[in-house]
């Protein structure tokens, strides 16, 4: 918000806004239909795309937006792996929302993406 707008507003005044709107509800947080409502709030555009991928996000990057992406926070912060092959194990969904600040692909064709939180 305050990168867009050069409004500061607090995580605390944000959720009392958001909540007193409908938009969020502090025990199951914010509805994908509701993502985006505080931001068009302040008069910012959103626009929104279930299932972009890293192209789609490069390319948005790329154009000078600012991309806010939904994840599985279980998936980053505390990841578990099946032992005998290596593979993620599905967790409980731990929704949240990230800011992409940018795509770096290594040398090795790795991609590295820099976030937000």
């Amino acid at each position: 918000m305050e990168s867009i707008t050069g409004v500061d507003i607090t995580e605390a005044e944000a959720c009392q806004i958001s909540e007193a709107n409908g938009w969020f509800d502090p025990e199951t947080g914010t509805t994908p239909e509701n993502i985006g409502k505080f931001l068009e709030h302040y008069g910012i555009p959103c626009e929104k795309s279930y299932h972009a991928n890293l192209e789609n996000i490069a390319d948005a990057l790329q154009k000078g937006d600012k991309v806010i992406v939904g994840l599985d926070a279980h998936e980053i912060w505390h990841p578990v792996r099946d032992p005998m092959t290596g593979f993620p194990v599905e967790q409980t969904n731990g929704g949240h929302a990230v800011w992409v600040t940018g795509i770096d692909t290594e040398p090795d064709c790795s991609v590295k993406i820099i976030l937000n939180d």
